[in-house]
C-alpha cells in the first residue's frame, strides 16, 4: 500500500502527543493553574503548573523516544484506510461488472480477489526466503493485480463504446479488444494461482520446522 509521507508525518505526531500520559497531567495542570487563579491560591497554581511541566516533559520524552512505535501504529492505520477504501472500489467495480452481461469478468475479479487476498493473509512464507526475494515476490503479485483491475476497467469501458456503436463492424474491433484482455486477466489469475500455490508450500515447511 502506497504510503502518503506527509499524512504519515502528522499521524505520527499526533499519536505521539495524545496518548493519556500527556494530555491527563497537562489538562489538569491547566485546570488546577486556571481555578488557583481564580481562587487566588498560590498552593493551586503550584500544583497546576508542576502538572503542566509534567505533562510537557512526557511529550518531549516521546518526541525524543517514542516516534517507531507511533510511526508503526500510523502506518498500521493507514494502511487499513487505505485497503478499505480499495475494498469499496472493488465492490462498486464489481457491480458495475453486471453491466455487460457477461458472468466471466464478474468470476475473474471475484477469484483475483480471494486469492490476492489469501496470499496476503499467509504469514509464514517469508521467512523462508532473503528479504530481497519476499519483497519481489510480494510486489510481483501486488502489481500484478492492480494491472488485472485496471484491465477489466478496460474491459467494462469497450463495453459501453461498442454498446453505442450502431453496427456490428464498427462494434467489432472494440469488442475482440475486450475479449483478448479477459483472456489475458484469466492467465494473470492463473499466475497468481500458482504463487499463492508456492508461498503455502513454504508456510507449510515453516510450520514443520517450528514444530520440530
Amino acid at each position: 500500500v502506497e504510503i502518503d509521507r506527509a499524512k504519515l508525518r502528522r499521524k505520527t505526531l499526533l499519536y505521539m502527543l495524545s496518548s493519556p500520559w500527556t494530555l491527563v497531567p497537562t489538562l489538569g495542570g491547566i485546570t488546577a493553574m486556571a481555578a488557583g487563579w481564580g481562587a487566588d491560591s498560590g498552593t493551586m497554581i503550584f500544583a497546576g503548573l508542576a502538572a503542566l511541566l509534567a505533562g510537557l516533559g512526557v511529550q518531549f520524552t516521546r518526541l525524543m523516544f517514542g516516534a517507531r512505535g507511533a510511526m508503526q501504529r500510523a502506518v498500521a492505520d493507514m494502511q487499513k484506510e487505505s485497503q478499505e477504501a480499495t475494498r469499496r472500489q472493488l465492490d462498486d467495480l464489481d457491480r458495475r461488472l453486471l453491466a455487460d452481461k457477461d458472468p466471466r469478468t464478474e468470476t475473474y475479479l471475484r477469484e483475483l480477489r480471494a486469492l490476492v487476498e489469501a496470499f496476503r493473509t499467509t504469514p509464514g512464507w517469508p521467512q523462508r526466503l532473503t528479504a530481497t526475494s519476499t519483497f519481489d515476490i510480494v510486489s510481483g503479485v501486488e502489481e500484478l493485480f492492480a494491472e488485472c483491475v485496471r484491465s477489466l476497467e478496460k474491459t467494462l469501458e469497450l463495453w459501453h463504446a461498442a454498446a453505442r456503436l450502431p453496427s456490428d463492424t464498427a462494434r467489432r474491433p472494440l469488442l475482440e479488444r475486450r475479449e483478448q484482455l479477459i483472456q489475458d486477466g484469466h492467465k494473470s489469475v492463473d499466475h497468481i494461482r500458482r504463487i499463492l500455490a508456492i508461498v503455502q508450500g513454504l508456510e507449510r515447511q515453516q510450520v514443520a520446522t517450528a514444530g520440530k
